[in-house]
């Protein structure tokens, strides 16, 4: 089973996608949700999940440091942005830390979807080269 986690401030956005999303239907777990960006990095320790789920606007620390942490941490994990914020700048950082996919807030459910579909190829892909390597 695939581990994901949610971390925002806005309680709303992650109960919403905990009850939109069919996560098991694709695979997947969510193992926790977080409001801010320390609370999430502790998550991320703990759970070690394969999938983080963030928002860019946090108190104690934003969604950009807490990826640029995180990936010390799972440096195969797959990160996804969602954010209310259109700026340029966050989608040219959230670019350059390897962010697959940067969603406007309100997110869709078909949008979210379809990003947990490409999530899915990139863990399936990063799994098989991994055993590869164990096998070589």
């Amino acid at each position: 089973m695939i581990k994901a986690v949610l971390i925002d401030d806005e309680y709303i956005v992650v109960e919403g996608l905990k009850a939109i999303v069919n996560w098991s239907g694709f695979g997947i777990e969510v193992v926790g949700s977080a409001s801010d960006g320390v609370s999430g990095l502790e998550l991320i320790e703990k759970e070690k999940p394969d999938i983080v789920f963030t928002d860019i606007t946090m108190p104690r620390m934003n969604g950009l440091t807490l990826i640029e942490n995180a990936k010390k941490i799972i440096p195969s994990g797959v990160f996804i942005i969602f954010s209310g914020y259109n700026e340029f700048e966050y989608a040219r950082k959230a670019l350059s830390l390897g962010v697959i996919d940067y969603l406007d807030k309100p997110v869709t459910i078909d949008k979210v979807e379809e990003t947990l579909k490409e999530a899915i190829k990139i863990i399936d892909k990063k799994k098989k080269k991994l055993n590869w390597l164990k096998t070589s």
